[in-house]
């Protein structure tokens, strides 16, 4: 699918200007998937903090099956978030709205379980840095979803910006060829001008 350009009012702005814009713009698009790579590290890094710390937790009897019906509840909340954003409906949302909202108690009470059965374990410093890592993913998603949606809008300013650009600059060469065109033949008159006809001198010459 095309993605269509950004309408920018660039009336009155010069050729340098919008050149200093074009390459400002790229940048402002690199520095987004920069960001988006920098989160998407810390989600893994996260990940792998949550996994060290099920190393442990996993030991505590009956953590196991709390934590796989956690994590499924957590699949069915992020389902429904996504099924959320995508419908128009109203009243699907109020439905939508509703199933998130149980869920998310469903889970608070499944993450209470967890907290005891790791609290009675001995595990409780595992289970607190867990949840900040699982904390962390959340900020981190979060942060990842604003920023495509910013770089999908700047990207479309730095197309039209270098579309223009583009314009610009083949219009700045035909104009400049036209202009070369026109000393050349200027040159090229202004010496046909100044030089003798030599038949002329010839016949001057012989009479």
């Amino acid at each position: 699918m095309t993605k269509k350009l950004a309408t920018l009012n660039l009336k009155g702005k010069s050729d340098s200007t919008i050149a200093k814009e074009t390459k400002a713009a790229k940048n402002t698009v690199r520095e987004d998937a920069d960001k988006i790579d920098t989160a998407n590290a810390a989600i893994t890094a996260a990940k792998t903090k949550i996994d060290t710390a099920d190393d442990y937790l996993n030991k505590a009897n009956g953590y196991a099956d709390q934590n796989a019906a956690y994590n499924d509840l957590e699949n069915q909340i992020e389902a429904q978030q996504r099924a959320l954003s995508a419908t128009k409906s109203s009243s699907k949302k109020k439905s939508i709205d509703d199933k998130i909202k149980s869920l998310t108690k469903q889970k608070a009470a499944v993450a209470a379980t967890m907290k005891k059965i790791a609290d009675s374990a001995g595990y409780t410093k595992e289970m607190t840095a867990k949840i900040k890592a699982e904390a962390n993913i959340k900020t981190e998603k979060k942060k990842i979803s604003d920023l495509t949606s910013k770089k999908s809008k700047d990207s479309a300013t730095e197309k039209a910006l270098a579309k223009e650009n583009a314009k610009r600059k083949a219009a700045a060469t035909k104009a400049q060829q036209k202009a070369n065109l026109k000393s050349i033949k200027d040159k090229v008159a202004a010496y046909k001008k100044k030089k003798p006809d030599s038949y002329g001198s010839l016949f001057e010459r012989d009479y």
